[in-house]
């Protein structure tokens, strides 16, 4: 998973709730500082493999782009 998509669906989760909903950009910034604040508490990013390497490791997907 790319940490964008990590990010997507925080701001998925935050529009779904309904009571968090900005269409003013908050809901990336707040999905940010979320996301961050996990990373700062240990939580890892998934299993990938990295291609330069070959091995598998817990990192984010080279996000493209071409979005």
């Amino acid at each position: 998973m790319k940490r964008s998509e990590a990010i997507e669906q925080i701001v998925n989760v935050l529009r779904l709730t309904g009571n968090h909903f900005c269409d003013d950009g908050r809901d990336l910034q707040d999905a940010e500082r979320i996301l961050k604040r996990l990373e700062g508490i240990g939580m890892l990013p998934p299993s990938a493999e990295l291609k330069q390497m070959g091995i598998r490791d817990n990192a984010w997907e080279a996000e493209d782009e071409e979005k």
